[in-house]
């Protein structure tokens, strides 16, 4: 029972960075008033693909999310920061990557 309490755990963590990060990346492609078909279109991928991406469904690579991030005019640390503060310490995103998020 104990690792179905810790695989949930761990799923739980990966959802939850999922959405924060794809609710940073809405924000702020609303504030540069690009459409997500937009972002898509100059990512080189499927409009489904970055819907995907930007509603936490799935996870993208550190150079997509370094190639958004670009786009948008921030630092990808930023897509992963809520209000100056970041969300998650180095230790969590790198158990985070090391989980398959990558």
């Amino acid at each position: 029972m104990k690792q179905v309490i810790e695989k949930n755990d761990k799923n739980d963590f990966y959802m939850s960075f999922l959405k924060e990060v794809g609710s940073h990346m809405r924000e702020y492609r609303k504030k540069q008033g690009i459409t997500q078909a937009q972002m898509a279109q100059k990512l080189g991928m499927a409009f489904v693909s970055y819907n995907s991406i930007e509603r936490g469904i799935v996870g993208t690579t550190v150079k997509t999310l370094y190639n958004i991030s670009q786009l948008l005019g921030v630092s990808p640390a930023r897509l992963m920061c809520d209000k100056d503060e970041i969300l998650f310490s180095k230790a969590d995103i790198a158990k985070f990557y090391s989980q398959g998020g990558k």
